[in-house]
């Protein structure tokens, strides 16, 4: 789903503002059993621009232990003013893939996040 790509790109960008990173450590955003639907209006999400109700419904969508894990990655990198990557691409199940790079001589390292599922509108199959 295109708005997936462009959402990924919002998120990038809006995690990694130093502004944004001050208001979530003062004010515990990614804080343990919050949804992340909830935060995407915390952090300045409506109905317009790249974060829509879809995209609302879509993290409603992420099973429990993922969000969790999503969650969790996110606040690390946030309290170590660590460097955030997120990529998604489709695939038939939700799944999520986390690195953590070190500092190097030359580059700062930083959280890379992968997550994996499929299109917002693409069903399951019906059990037969």
């Amino acid at each position: 789903m295109p708005y997936l790509e462009t959402v990924v790109m919002g998120l990038n960008r809006v995690l990694n503002a130093p502004e944004v990173r001050q208001y979530c450590k003062e004010n515990d955003v990614f804080r343990p059993g919050i949804q992340l639907a909830q935060l995407a209006g915390t952090l300045g999400a409506s109905t317009r621009g790249p974060m829509t109700v879809g995209w609302k419904e879509y993290l409603e969508s992420i099973p429990g232990g993922v969000q969790e894990a999503l969650r969790s990655a996110i606040k690390f990198a946030i309290d170590r003013d660590l460097p955030l990557a997120f990529a998604w691409e489709p695939a038939y199940d939700f799944e999520v893939a986390i690195w953590h790079t070190p500092d190097g001589n030359e580059t700062k390292g930083g959280i890379k996040i992968r997550l994996r599922s499929r299109y917002p509108h693409d069903k399951l199959p019906p059990l037969r």
